[in-house]
């Protein structure tokens, strides 16, 4: 809950993957969908802070919402992960297969 727009830093490190996830505006009449200056708010967006700190501009209002740490690399390691996998398995299954037909 907050009385006007300001800043909150989150005390944990900044990398390049951290997003804002199930943003809730609690408030009646939404406050929180717009900035003082009156312009549209654009998506929560974790901003680095303090050189390593996370910080997140919040409207006022009251509202709730998750920080999660999902960085990109992480899915492209899994996808390479599973198609070396993949690739393994072909291999391995077409040369059992070979010394089986010999």
């Amino acid at each position: 809950r907050s009385a006007q727009e300001g800043m909150l830093v989150v005390s944990e490190n900044w990398m390049p993957g951290w997003r804002v996830d199930s943003f809730t505006c609690l408030s009646p009449s939404p406050p929180c969908a717009r900035t003082t200056s009156g312009d549209e708010l654009p998506l929560l967006t974790a901003l680095r802070t303090d050189l390593t700190f996370i910080g997140l501009v919040i409207p006022a209002g009251e509202m709730t919402f998750t920080l999660r740490y999902q960085p990109m690399s992480v899915y492209l390691g899994l996808t390479i992960s599973g198609a070396t996998a993949l690739l393994l398995l072909i291999v391995c299954l077409w040369r059992w297969r070979r010394r089986v037909t010999r």
